[in-house]
């Protein structure tokens, strides 16, 4: 790690260099520098966050999305999605993305179901089919696979993994039932190339 980031500053060190105010040394610190981790050691000395040094922020990431022409991908790019649920409940795998921004709380409802493990109830139409099924799902998995958007899960019913086209699901509510994942589950949901198609 480069010496400057180990450093300890002290503000009146730096007042005295810069000749500026104490107070707008604080300012710059804690609002036009906030995207750096700073410890405070008693309100007279700062020093950068070690542990928090190379992380990604939730601005930098939107950033990126923007420079990548991604800023579509997901419903919604805010840092509650960022710090809560970039974890391995999402999976993004592609280059074309469906807009989903009309189904922000239906993506939203299925996300805090995968992350509270609360089973999902919904009507599922299948493409070209005039009739479709309720189905009552534990959902492992949200992914997108070449511009859409799957749900992977253990099909209550039938007892075996399924994935639905996230679009074409409807009627979506989250259940007070939770239930306790599967390791080979876990596994699966991470998309092995080919999805079980829905019967």
């Amino acid at each position: 790690m480069p010496s400057e980031y180990r450093r300890t500053f002290r503000l009146h060190q730096l007042a005295e260099e810069f000749q500026i105010n104490i107070r707008t040394i604080q300012r710059d610190l804690n609002e036009r520098l906030d995207f750096l981790a700073w410890n405070e050691h008693g309100g007279r000395y700062y020093s950068l966050d070690k542990a928090k040094l190379g992380h990604l922020y939730p601005q930098d990431i939107e950033r990126f999305a923007r420079f990548c022409s991604i800023q579509d991908l997901l419903p919604e790019i805010d840092r509650t999605f960022y710090q809560e649920h970039l974890t391995q409940s999402i999976q993004i795998k592609g280059f074309q993305y469906e807009d989903i921004k009309n189904r922000q709380p239906e993506f939203d409802l299925i996300r805090q179901s995968i992350e509270n493990r609360n089973t999902i109830e919904f009507h599922y139409r299948k493409a070209g089919h005039e009739k479709g099924k309720y189905y009552t799902l534990e959902p492992y998995s949200l992914l997108n696979r070449n511009g859409i958007w799957y749900v992977i899960g253990i099909d209550c019913e039938a007892g075996k993994q399924k994935t639905f086209c996230f679009t074409q699901m409807t009627s979506i509510n989250r259940q007070l039932e939770t239930f306790e994942p599967t390791s080979p589950m876990i596994r699966a949901s991470k998309w092995r190339g080919h999805r079980q198609r829905v019967s």
